[in-house]
This record gives C-alpha cells, structure tokens and sequence, in this order.
C-alpha cells in the first residue's frame, strides 16, 4: 500500500475503504483507520454502543476520556460551551494538526466520552481519510489510539490487526504513520494554556503563536 498521504493518488486508491467506513460507522461499528500521527480508532462520537466498544477494544479504563476528531475548525461550537480566544489562534496555527485542544464540553458529548469531565478534547487531523469520514458523517469521531491501553502506539495496519485481531469491524491500510507520535495536548479551559500531554508541538510554539497573535 503507498505511504500515507493526501495526494489525490493515494485518495483514490483508499476512497472505496473510506467509504466502506462511513456505512460501518453509521450501523454502530468501529474501524481503525490512519491518521497524520498514529493509527486511531474511528466511532461515531454520539453512538454509545459504538463508544463502548471502543472501550472494550483497548481495555481503556473508564477514568480515561476518548478525544474527538473533527473535520475542521467551524464545527467546535457544537461540541464546544464556552470558546476561549486562544482556540481561534491555535487553530489557525496548528490545524490541521497534531494538537488536541481541550475546551468545556457541550450538551452533546456524554459523559462516557470524557470520563466525567466537563471538557472535551478536539482535534481537526492533518490526514483527509479521517476528515473526510467525520464530514460524510456529520458528526465527530472518536480519536483514540489503535491499541491496547498501556501498549505504545500504532504506526501500521499490520500492527494494528496483530493487536487487536478481528475487534475491529474494518482495518483500513494507509501505509506507515508519517509522525508516529501522539498529538499534543493543550487544555484551554483555565486561565492559560496548560500542557497535559507532549508531542511534536511545544509549549514553546504555542506560546510563540499566542506571542505573536
């Protein structure tokens, strides 16, 4: 399978897989699919059969949230309550992007999704396939990690079917993770920005970005 990428060769190449996901994920499956980092587990967000499943894919303990994808920046509102004005920043510096920004949560992400939380975690990745499923969709989709809790991440297909064998409805081959490394987390519900977990973004370049806005 080619690298992953978002030419339009390779788009063609995984467009009849993506839309194999889409009516996977509308029936209440689960699918793990590439991203601009590791490979992630696709659900959709308001489907709790589907989210459970999840949760029993990874063996993810319930005090863990499961971030979001998103297919761009304009749909936070409806996930979102209150949008702090560093989101806007970010968001036009980082996403696409492996940053995961965490905001107080709306009405219609569940508990279930953010352990009990009133924040929610949203991504919009630099990767079209999980983009373009959370658009056919309409909704978010969930943005955790195709692996068992505790295991490091995932950066192939192959992998990914090692670990977790048939759990998954479908595995889709975009080819090797082009930044095998988790997305950067940033929580923007305090009074400033506040990183929860590192990755290829820094506490630097977000401060710079903020600087600089």
């Amino acid at each position: 399978m080619p690298a992953t990428s978002s030419s339009v060769s390779v788009q063609e190449t995984l467009g009849g897989r993506a839309e194999e996901a889409v009516g996977i994920l509308r029936n209440g499956g689960v699918a793990a699919i590439p991203t601009d980092t590791v490979y992630g587990l696709a659900a959709a967000f308001d489907d709790a059969g589907a989210v459970e499943r999840v949760f029993r894919i990874k063996g993810r303990s319930e005090s863990l949230a499961i971030p979001l994808l998103i297919d761009s920046a304009d749909s936070v509102e409806l996930y979102v309550t209150d949008v702090p004005e560093s989101f806007g920043i970010l968001a036009r510096a980082f996403w696409p992007g492996p940053l995961t920004m965490v905001m107080p949560k709306g009405n219609l992400v569940s508990d279930r999704l953010t352990a009990g939380r009133n924040t929610v975690g949203l991504r919009v990745p630099n990767h079209w396939l999980p983009r373009h499923i959370s658009r056919a969709l309409g909704k978010a989709i969930t943005g955790t990690s195709a692996n068992l809790s505790g295991s490091p991440s995932l950066s192939t297909a192959k992998a990914v079917e090692d670990q977790l064998g048939n759990a998954v409805d479908l595995v889709i081959d975009g080819g090797a993770a082009g930044v095998p490394i988790s997305s950067t987390v940033v929580d923007l519900s305090g009074d400033a920005p506040t990183i929860l977990r590192a990755g290829n973004i820094t506490f630097e370049d977000i401060e710079r970005a903020v600087r600089e806005a």
